[in-house]
């Protein structure tokens, strides 16, 4: 089992994309990268940070963290902050990248590309989802982590079920991890209230 990890106030992906925000901004706004580039290059950024912690996953197998998830005895709680399980769902309950919107906006809105990005990562990658582009390193993030845990013979890969903005609540479904999870958009949506993401391993 892990170390225990004190869950700081602010979760660790916050302070992470506060500091490579400069990096990150580049990034996303350069017109002469393909969607696929700029994906590319989020998530090598963050799975290099990612590993670091990646070692820490020492569980039996997914059952042993699940247990311990629960507990908020996990790494994946300290990197995104606490959450929760609805059976084998799991829930986030608040978004880690939401305190960082201020400091992306220019003159009080979100700049050209960030609907642009999103929007283009959404045709390019169907069975993924997002609501905006720092989505990318924040799920990046986490599937790194849950690749280390052992689901039988297998490793585990995280799928994103569906995320809500907190803004207006509207929640953005992805069709291929509602096929995974075998959940219905109601009882999804319902585990989804008042909270941030949800996630499936398989």
């Amino acid at each position: 089992m892990t170390d225990t990890m004190q869950v700081n106030k602010e979760a660790f992906i916050t302070s992470f994309v506060r500091q490579n925000k400069e990096q990150i901004r580049r990034i996303l706004e350069d017109p002469g990268l393909h969607i696929t580039e700029k994906t590319t290059y989020l998530r090598r950024l963050a799975r290099t940070t990612a590993d670091v912690y990646a070692g820490r996953m020492d569980f039996r197998d997914l059952e042993d963290f699940e247990q311990q998830y629960d507990l908020g005895n996990t790494p994946l709680t300290y990197l995104e902050g606490p959450g929760f399980r609805v059976g084998d769902l799991f829930v986030l309950k608040h978004c880690p990248i939401a305190p960082l919107f201020s400091e992306f906006k220019e003159n009080g809105s979100f700049p050209e590309y960030w609907d642009r990005v999103s929007d283009e990562f959404m045709r390019q990658y169907g069975k993924e989802a997002i609501l905006h582009p720092l989505c990318i390193v924040h799920q990046t993030f986490r599937d790194q982590l849950t690749s280390r845990l052992r689901k039988g013979e297998h490793f585990v890969h995280s799928v994103t079920v569906a995320c809500r903005s907190g803004a207006t609540g509207k929640i953005l479904h992805s069709s291929y991890g509602i096929g995974v999870a075998k959940l219905p958009e109601q009882e999804v949506d319902a585990a989804l209230e008042r909270h941030a993401c949800a996630f499936f391993a398989i």
